[in-house]
């Protein structure tokens, strides 16, 4: 599943999670091919099945152990941006929210 986002730099100004196989997520895979409107494509974060938790699109937060990909994914996900340059240890600090 992907969440498929409009906005400029940082700014989000729409976040939209279509049912897979619907108009809705042909048309936005489309906006996002051509990059039109502002709109891009999310993955969700490839998890392990262990993350406890959940960021405020219902994104499953990766467990502690899981890879730093993991956690940028993650991150990337709650707050678009580029946080590669975070350590794992200031992303689990800034967005690992309580255990």
């Amino acid at each position: 599943m992907a969440t498929y986002v409009r906005g400029s730099g940082r700014h989000t100004a729409e976040r939209v999670r279509p049912v897979p196989g619907s108009d809705a997520e042909a048309r936005l895979e489309r906006l996002a091919s051509a990059g039109e409107g502002g709109w891009r494509r999310l993955e969700d974060p490839p998890g392990d099945g262990e993350g406890s938790g959940s960021g405020p699109d219902g994104v499953q937060r990766p467990a502690r152990s899981a890879s730093k990909a993991a956690w940028v994914a993650y991150t990337d996900a709650q707050d678009p941006g580029d946080h590669r340059s975070m350590t794992k240890d200031q992303l689990i600090e800034a967005y690992g929210g309580e255990d």
